[in-house]
């Protein structure tokens, strides 16, 4: 809550990634342009909002395998 739509979070955690240095965005409509765009404007993830997902990512994201 607070970091925008799904999409515009995934964006902005994948802006705090130090090893990431490109993230590709698919884009069908201009909606989705326009959360690409207010993502970037808005930054990366605060660390609050980092050490939330962290546990999430550390699970791999719930994969099996």
């Amino acid at each position: 809550d607070g970091y925008g739509t799904r999409a515009e979070a995934a964006l902005r955690f994948a802006l705090a990634q130090p090893d990431l240095s490109c993230a590709v965005v698919g884009l069908a409509e201009l909606d989705h342009l326009e959360q690409v765009l207010a993502a970037a404007a808005a930054g990366p993830l605060p660390e609050d909002a980092l050490a939330r997902l962290r546990p999430v990512h550390d699970a791999d994201y719930g994969r099996l395998g």
